[in-house]
């Protein structure tokens, strides 16, 4: 299909999202989603002592990955698909490719219930000049330190074999294993580095400097464990599921050692996940650096948006909530301390504002103060439409009139008509048509074809923006009928499993946005190559966000699976 613009700032919050699903717990991809796995015993990863506070991100798998299987194998699955059911072993070896390790031989007789990754730096060096140089260990809790110590002992013994000059140092009491680089600083150049610590974990770093950041961190107590956001997240979610993840939203350029009173100003995010009878269920806590008097212990809606009346049943993927000018407020606040995430949004931003003039967070933010609901739909079998549905506020004959004068600006030409007894403006292109005449001796027929590029009309309490006639023609008779979204099957079950009260919802059927997505963003084709039996099992991924007291914000994530 052939997609209309695209507003990328859509979906960053999706790929933020789809990359925790992928990268955090990749394993649980496997696992049938008819099964129900209890919880995890621990109520955080121990491993988060070696992760600077200032890290950007930590992901924990708070079981072992053997349970997983052995829980699928007992329990009955009421899922008829022969597809939910994937081996975790391809995903198992395929971590371990280029060590010369074997997951059934090397590791798993010895790994215990906890696996955690953690970025510590983007950039190792610290210098822009010659790219980013993420540093990240890997911790892995072993229930049998003998027969780990003796695995990672052959392992180093094999790379001396091979003619490598192997590096063993003490470090804080810490035995480090690693290859002597070729040329450059020890610390600065990039090898595995492993180290044993106090027969409770094995560490894998990709730099020395990095693993001896972690040993610091533990005992000069400037660790996530120490971190006072962290430690309210662990409050917020109480966490008892199988997966953990904690993201830094703040500038990730930050020493170590830097007051915890600064360091707690920055926002994060943190994450709680279990297993659901029908797929993966994630609760999240948001804590931001804004005022602490901002309360909505009482959500915006005990049933789903009435402006989704308007959204048919086959849209692949929706945005509907209450006042997207607040949103984008509290939005901007929290990505503004962090510079690389600042860019990605500004970026799609003043590119459209340089392609049409139109500066989204005055012209179309600032006066959608009501409900809204913003989504694709397919138009025919060769184009995708966005349709968006605003509940009209004091300053919308205002802001509309302006977007008129905006799209007159550009060039287009802003006319009305009626359509099935209501009245649309529609922004439109006049372009010449020629007909092709079969008597190449014939002068040829040229044409004037008006082209609506945007369309939009007053509806009740709201008003409706579309991207083309085909798609408000939809729209309007959507609303008459029993084909709307929330009569769509899969997005009610995700419904059934989210909470009944709440402040709006973001939902992406992957089924049937997949080819969409692949088209409009390269960068998703990559993602889901690289992750092929997570998304060979995703049905669809809603969000729904719920209370905020002070600068908290929960919310619930549901990824169904197939």
């Amino acid at each position: 299909m052939k997609g209309r613009s695209f507003p990328k700032i859509l979906v960053i919050g999706l790929v933020v999202l789809g990359l925790l699903g992928i990268g955090g717990f990749y394993w649980l991809s496997g696992q049938n989603p008819a099964s129900l796995v209890t919880g995890s015993t621990k109520t955080a990863p121990e491993a988060a002592m070696f992760v600077p506070r200032t890290a950007p991100a930590m992901v924990s798998l708070l079981v072992n990955p053997d349970r997983l299987e052995s829980v699928g194998k007992i329990l009955t699955f009421s899922q008829k698909s022969n597809n939910n059911r994937i081996q975790l072993n391809p995903i198992k070896e395929s971590l371990l490719t280029n060590t010369g390790l074997n997951y059934g031989r090397d590791i798993q007789p010895w790994l215990g219930n906890e696996i955690t990754w953690a970025l510590v730096t983007p950039d190792v060096d610290r210098d822009p000049n010659n790219g980013q140089q993420p540093g990240y260990f890997v911790a892995l809790s072993t229930r049998n330190s003998q027969k780990s110590q003796e695995v990672i002992d052959q392992f180093w013994q094999k790379q001396e074999k091979a003619g490598l000059d192997i590096i063993s140092d003490q470090y804080r009491g810490v035995k480090l294993v690693y290859r002597r680089p070729f040329e450059g600083n020890i610390d600065d150049a990039p090898s595995l580095v492993t180290a044993m610590i106090n027969d409770r974990f094995v560490l894998f770093a990709n730099y020395p400097k990095v693993m001896k950041e972690a040993l610091n961190t533990v005992q000069a107590n400037l660790n996530l464990s120490q971190s006072e956001s962290y430690q309210k997240a662990l409050q917020e979610l109480k966490p008892r599921g199988v997966g953990f993840g904690f993201f830094n939203l703040g500038n990730w350029q930050l020493v170590t050692d830097q007051p915890e009173e600064f360091i707690s100003q920055q926002p994060s995010l943190a994450v709680s996940l279990g297993i659901n009878p029908k797929g993966l269920l994630a609760e999240t806590t948001l804590i931001t650096a804004l005022e602490s008097d901002t309360i909505n212990p009482f959500p915006a809606f005990s049933k789903p948006v009435e402006a989704l009346n308007y959204i048919s049943a086959n849209s692949p993927l929706l945005i509907a909530g209450k006042d997207l000018k607040q949103l984008w407020t509290d939005f901007s606040k929290i990505v503004s301390v962090n510079p690389a995430l600042a860019e990605f949004v500004d970026q799609p931003i003043e590119g459209i504002k340089t392609l049409w003039g139109l500066d989204l967070p005055q012209d179309i933010f600032s006066w959608v103060t009501g409900e809204y609901a913003l989504a694709v739909v397919p138009h025919g079998d060769e184009n995708w439409d966005w349709v968006f549905v605003a509940e009209r506020s004091e300053n919308a004959a205002q802001s509309i009139e302006n977007l008129d004068k905006i799209a007159t600006a550009q060039g287009y030409s802003v006319g009305s008509f009626n359509l099935n007894n209501n009245t649309l403006s529609a922004w439109t292109k006049l372009t010449p048509v020629v007909l092709e005449k079969k008597d190449k001796t014939k002068t040829q027929t040229r044409l004037i074809q008006a082209n609506a590029k945007g369309v939009h009309s007053t509806v009740g309490k709201y008003e409706i923006f579309t991207t083309s006639v085909e798609a408000m023609d939809e729209a309007l008779e959507v609303a008459k009928t029993a084909n709307i979204i929330t009569q769509d099957p899969d997005f009610k079950a995700s419904l059934e499993v989210l909470p009944q009260t709440h402040d709006g919802y973001f939902y992406l059927n992957w089924l049937t946005s997949r080819d969409f997505l692949n088209q409009q963003l390269p960068l998703f084709k990559l993602v889901e190559l690289s992750a092929k039996p997570f998304f060979d099992n995703l049905r669809s991924f809603t969000i729904s966000s719920s209370d905020r007291v002070g600068n908290v914000q929960h919310a619930t994530v549901f990824l169904r699976l197939r």
